[in-house]
């Protein structure tokens, strides 16, 4: 994550009352796994303020579960065609993420998605993209992302202490 994100991120996450994780993607199609790996990583984070979420392929059929967590803050995690390098990782506001057009696996576009959830909730949402390498069914992360993945979630960890939604934990494994 390039320090813009980083800063991007914690401007966005100014004051939040809660924030919730959302993870997508399928783990068994390389890349594609990274939100989810990603809230695995950060689950045990979790507190009364701080929730994570796996969606898998599906978000919209979580929806509901969203809406009733009542976060101030959303945060998806998801891997994207962003055009960039295999690995770089953005971050992109409601506005941005309805205006661009963005290759996913899911079956409703993410905008709409990041919409359903806004107008259940209010919550201010944000997209945590991960550029892809490869998406193959049965691989792995490959390195490029594996290595983005590490380094987001550290990133965000030091985010979330210093906006007090994370207290003496290291989240490492």
């Amino acid at each position: 994550m390039s320090h813009e994100t980083s800063e991007t991120l914690l401007a966005w996450l100014n004051k939040p009352m809660s924030l919730l994780i959302v993870g997508m993607g399928n783990i068994r199609r390389g890349d594609d796994g990274v939100g989810i790996r990603s809230v695995d990583l950060m689950k045990e984070w979790a507190s009364d303020r701080l929730m994570t979420l796996d969606c898998g392929e599906s978000p919209e059929a979580f929806i509901d579960r969203m809406v009733s967590l009542k976060p101030s803050h959303v945060l998806i995690i998801d891997a994207m065609d962003i055009g960039e390098s295999p690995g770089k990782v953005k971050l992109f506001r409601l506005n941005e993420i309805r205006s661009e057009s963005f290759t996913s696996t899911h079956s409703i576009p993410l905008g709409t998605i990041a919409d359903l959830i806004r107008s259940e909730t209010e919550a201010d949402i944000a997209v945590l993209g991960i550029q892809v390498d490869q998406t193959d069914w049965g691989s792995e992360l490959s390195p490029s992302v594996n290595e983005s993945l590490r380094g987001s979630i550290g990133i965000l960890r030091d985010t979330l202490q210093d906006v007090g939604l994370l207290h003496d934990r290291r989240g490492e494994r």
